[in-house]
């Protein structure tokens, strides 16, 4: 197949540690990129959540003479 001038990569050859190295860091950085797109859309949830259902307002709480003291 020569689409782009892309040839074939031989099934023999071995890759070297630098390849293997640039390999593992290449698929961590897009494990935490994915990691992190998800951290932010769930807390862009969270944001829309709490802004559209106002929080229940505390129950008021009468203060006793003892509680005052």
């Amino acid at each position: 197949m020569y689409l782009l001038d892309f040839q074939e990569i031989d099934p023999t050859a071995k890759p070297d540690a630098k390849t293997l190295f640039d390999l593992a860091k290449l698929s961590f950085g897009v494990v935490a990129g994915a990691g992190a797109l998800v951290a932010l859309v769930v807390a862009y949830r969270r944001q829309r959540v709490d802004e559209d259902e106002p929080a229940a307002p505390e129950p008021l709480r009468l203060q006793s003479p003892k509680d005052v003291a």
